[in-house]
Order: C-alpha cells, then sequence, then structure tokens
C-alpha cells in the first residue's frame, strides 16, 4: 500500500485506517511506540530524528504490523511519500515490486523473515535499504526474530538490518491483558469485572489481536442476548 505518492503494487495491498497511534495498545512496549511515534510526527518538523533506519522484532501478536501501519498512517497525514510492504503477501510478485521504493520517504517492510531462502529479494531489499539511507529516507522492518539470527544468506544485508535502532516488541502480560479487556469492554459499554477477565486470559491465548476478536464475539452474544458479562455466559458463548 502507498499514500502521498503513488507507487505500483498490487492493488489487494491496503493500509488499515484502524492501525494508528490512538488504537495501539502500549502495554509494556512504551519505548518503541513513543520513538516511532515521535519519528512520524516529526517528518516535517527540524527536529525531526536523525536516525534513518528501525528494526522492530518480537512473536506474532505483538504489534509489529500495526505500529508499521500506523507509522505510514500519519506519514500520510502529513503528505509524505511512504509505502507499507507486507513481504508476506508480496513473494509471488518477485522482487520487481521494490523498483522506484527508493524515491519514498518512508518505507516499512513487513516481517523479513519471509525473505529467507530468497537471495533475489535479500540483493533487492539489500540496495534499497542503501539508496534509502544515502538519500536520508527512512526505512522500518519487522521480524518475528533479533536481526542477528534471521538466517540470511547476504551476510551484507543480515548486517545492514542491524544498523540503526532495534527494539523488542513484548507480548502482554498477565495485567496488561486484564486492562486490555476490561479496558476496551468499557470502550464497548461493556461491564467485565476482573474475575471475568482472568478467566478468558487462563483459557486464551494473550495477543491483543485474539482478545480483541473474543470480545467481539462477546460483543455481539452480549446485545443479541441481552445478558451481562458473566462467567457462565462467556463460558458459554466460546464454548469452554
Amino acid at each position: 500500500m502507498t499514500t502521498s505518492r503513488v507507487v505500483q503494487l498490487p492493488l489487494e495491498i491496503q493500509l488499515k485506517q484502524e492501525s494508528n497511534f490512538e488504537s495501539f495498545w502500549v502495554g509494556d512496549n512504551a519505548s518503541v511506540f513513543e520513538t516511532m511515534k515521535m519519528m512520524a510526527e516529526g517528518f516535517n518538523s527540524p527536529q525531526a530524528f536523525h536516525e534513518t533506519n528501525y528494526f522492530l522484532w518480537g512473536a506474532e501478536g505483538v504489534g509489529k504490523t500495526h505500529l508499521l501501519q500506523a507509522v505510514c498512517n500519519r506519514a500520510a497525514e502529513l503528505d509524505i511519500d511512504c509505502a507499507y510492504l507486507p513481504l508476506a503477501e508480496l513473494l509471488s510478485y518477485g522482487p520487481e515490486v521494490l523498483q522506484g521504493l527508493e524515491t519514498m520517504r518512508l518505507v516499512c517492510l513487513d516481517d523479513i523473515h519471509q525473505i529467507i531462502g530468497r537471495r533475489e529479494w535479500q540483493v533487492a531489499i539489500f540496495h534499497l535499504f542503501n539508496k534509502l539511507r544515502d538519500q536520508g529516507y527512512s526505512l522500518v522492518v519487522s521480524s518475528d526474530q533479533a536481526a542477528m539470527h534471521i538466517p540470511l544468506e547476504l551476510a551484507d544485508l543480515k548486517s545492514r538490518l542491524s544498523w540503526g535502532l532495534t527494539f523488542k516488541l513484548d507480548p502482554l502480560s498477565e495485567q496488561g491483558a486484564r486492562e486490555l479487556l476490561i479496558d476496551q469492554s468499557l470502550k464497548r459499554g461493556l461491564q467485565m469485572s476482573e474475575e471475568v477477565a482472568d478467566y478468558i486470559i487462563s483459557r486464551d491465548r494473550r495477543s491483543a489481536p485474539e482478545l480483541l476478536e473474543t470480545l467481539d464475539k462477546l460483543d455481539f452474544a452480549s446485545l443479541s442476548a441481552k445478558r451481562k458479562l458473566t462467567r457462565p455466559f462467556v463460558k458459554e458463548v466460546l464454548g469452554w
């Protein structure tokens, strides 16, 4: 997905407008959140960061994609040429889709571990990295593992990914998951006790997207049945 200025990418690649900084659940990731927000806000500011390369890593569901899209959405609002590329969805098109991206002031590459074993992609991203950095343009990369641990065949690219700022996104703690459920329930007009929240956490996976998907189901069921979110009702709705 591109914004501000068009680059020829597959039409189905779209930014989610709801993926913004306001909707990101920070939890224990305040440092990376504040850094990425300041970077995005600083494109048109003389006080902008001088660093151009950012590497975010962590397990699935910790918010990497959300943050990358939030950066692009904010840059677009500031009329900054930018591009968001989910590599898992683009591999079948070949590395030719990267052509022209060196003219973007911001490029976000999501899930770079997807190019393991794909040398032609690694070479193309290596050249893109160098061209963007030479111009002082920004590159934000995400992965499920630290840059030094990604088994890339192109050692020069692996080295480049370690440049700049690196952040690990941590999963929700038990307290963070509880706060997320209770806060998001209130925003939906629901009342959820700590007991019910703890019951959901003990049975459900703890990533924010999965907890919110569970809450969506409970919200719909509660509205339809006109029932409160009690433990027996949650158990009934979720089949536990």
